[in-house]
C-alpha cells in the first residue's frame, strides 16, 4: 500500500534544499497567495513561517474565515485548537506537499 503524501517527509526544508529551489519556492509563494486570498507580492521570500504566524491573527478574528482557510488548504481540523505558530508550520508543510507532488507528478522535478 502506498504511503500517504502527508506522512512523507515533504516540508519547507526539502524545498529549500532541492536543486530547483527557486522554482519550488516561487510556486510555494503562489500557492500560499492563492489559498490565503492575498496578492502574491504580499507573500515574503524569506521567513514565511513568521509572516504566516502573524497573518493568521487576521483569520482568527473571523471564525468562519478561519475554518474556511483550513478547508481551502486541506488542513485537518485538529489544528484549529493549536496556536498560530503550530498552525503556520502545518500550513507550510501542507502547501509544500501540494507544490512538491504537483511538480513531481507533472515531471517538472
Amino acid at each position: 500500500m502506498a504511503q500517504s503524501p502527508r506522512s512523507l517527509n515533504v516540508n519547507l526544508e526539502l524545498l529549500e534544499s532541492h536543486p530547483k529551489k527557486e522554482w519550488l519556492l516561487a510556486n510555494l509563494r503562489k500557492q500560499l497567495a492563492k489559498d490565503l486570498n492575498c496578492p502574491e507580492e504580499e507573500v515574503p521570500t524569506e521567513d514565511l513561517e513568521n509572516w504566516l504566524h502573524h497573518r493568521l491573527d487576521q483569520y482568527r478574528i473571523q471564525a468562519q474565515s478561519f475554518t474556511d482557510l483550513f478547508y481551502r488548504i486541506d488542513l485537518a481540523e485538529k489544528y484549529l485548537s493549536e496556536n498560530n505558530r503550530e498552525i503556520a508550520r502545518a500550513i507550510l508543510k501542507r502547501e509544500a506537499i501540494k507544490v512538491y507532488f504537483r511538480a513531481q507528478y507533472s515531471g517538472l522535478i
